[in-house]
């Protein structure tokens, strides 16, 4: 070896071992050692805002594949009664849906775990329902069933399915 590679190697050496000496002695977050634990440091005091954790939403029986028009928006339909999973939380959290009534006065029936959430009248055309859950709504399992069904559908004209709600989005949330 020559003597600028034995160099070389004898400051990387060195580099390494002051990089390793900061954690050394149980001190994995590489600063000087103080009397705080990581946890009551000041960033770890500072307020931290979290959005909503966003939950998956799996559409079960009732529902249509996904389609899209020209514009780029999709939706699926959902025959006379749909059944949507959602995960359990085990938190206060949001429920939204996004929809399409194709029918005038129809009636739009929301169950959650078999008990009534919502039952209202609507007119055609797009809505958007919210509705707060508290955690201990959701039940005692990992996850549970919410139960849609309208009243009233028609009968699409190029393929005769039976619509009863375009739904554009589901959508479940932690606070």
């Amino acid at each position: 070896m020559t003597s600028i590679s034995t160099l070389r190697a004898i400051l990387l050496t060195l580099g390494c071992l002051v990089a390793l000496s900061a954690c050394w002695k149980g001190n994995p977050y590489g600063t000087t050692a103080t009397n705080e634990t990581p946890a009551t440091t000041a960033a770890a005091r500072s307020p931290i805002v979290a959005s909503p954790v966003v939950l998956p939403v799996t559409y079960g029986g009732g529902f249509y594949p996904p389609e899209r028009d020209s514009s780029g928006q999709s939706w699926r339909w959902m025959g006379k009664a749909g059944s949507v999973i959602l995960a359990n939380n085990r938190r206060n959290s949001r429920l939204r849906i996004s929809a399409g009534a194709p029918v005038d006065n129809a009636v739009f029936h929301l169950d959650m775990n078999g008990e009534k959430l919502d039952e209202v009248r609507l007119k055609v055309g797009n809505f958007e329902k919210v509705y707060d859950i508290p955690a201990g709504r959701q039940g005692a399992f990992t996850a549970f069933d919410l139960h849609l069904v309208m009243s009233a559908t028609v009968f699409g004209e190029a393929d005769g399915r039976q619509l009863g709600l375009r739904v554009f989005d589901i959508s479940w949330s932690a606070d």
